[in-house]
């Protein structure tokens, strides 16, 4: 009877090992399931992204294109821009003057066109914030981006006029590559702090 009641329980206990293994390999497929359902769920919002990025910055490029480009919105723009710019270097100590869409200053003049007023840049970020899946309310919230980038914009042509004046053979360096990078970087961390706000309020609601 003991041996027998041995038996019987070496029996239970490699039953129930054998269970334990088979509820392993179930429990580790099934989180294999699940990891490769995250995946494939990521891939499609990345892609859903990317095309509605592209279709927005495309729509809103061409809505420039053809109804602001050469408008009175967009020299209004250019000229203010140029005023303000003239304003900020006049309280930095340069003896600067506006003059329509023209900045001069010391001997060196700097003309603001259309990428000097931040509008391409936003294009992209807006672009970025409506493709993002985010609410409407959280949209709204991400639009006060625009005037940030706008102002790093004015900080740029700030550099750019110092740039100017002091060492003008420069210019063109700073102006092409050094700055177009930066800005780029710019836009996308302006992007990336919205995001995380949005994430963050997600996660504590």
């Amino acid at each position: 009877m003991v041996k027998k009641g041995k038996k019987e329980k070496r029996r239970g206990k490699k039953e129930k090992e054998r269970k334990d293994r088979k509820k392993g390999k179930v429990g580790r497929r099934e989180d294999k399931i699940k990891r490769v359902g995250r995946i494939n769920k990521a891939r499609r919002e990345m892609i859903n992204f990317i095309i509605k990025f592209s279709t927005f910055s495309i729509v809103m490029y061409l809505f420039y294109y053809y109804f602001i480009k050469d408008t009175i919105i967009l020299i209004s723009l250019k000229n203010g821009t140029a005023l303000i710019l003239a304003s900020l270097l006049s309280m930095l100590g340069f003896k600067s003057i506006a003059s329509g869409n023209i900045v001069s200053m010391d001997g060196f003049s700097m003309e603001i066109i259309d990428e000097c007023t931040a509008i391409f840049s936003s294009i992209i970020y807006i672009s970025g914030v409506l493709a993002y899946p985010a609410n409407m309310k959280q949209k709204l919230l991400g639009m006060i981006g625009v005037p940030i980038l706008y102002i790093i914009d004015l900080m740029r042509l700030i550099i750019l006029a110092f740039v100017g004046v002091k060492a003008p053979s420069f210019f063109e360096y700073v102006h092409v590559y050094l700055w177009q990078a930066t800005f780029i970087i710019f836009v996308i961390l302006v992007f990336v702090l919205w995001i995380n706000k949005v994430n963050k309020r997600e996660y504590v609601a």
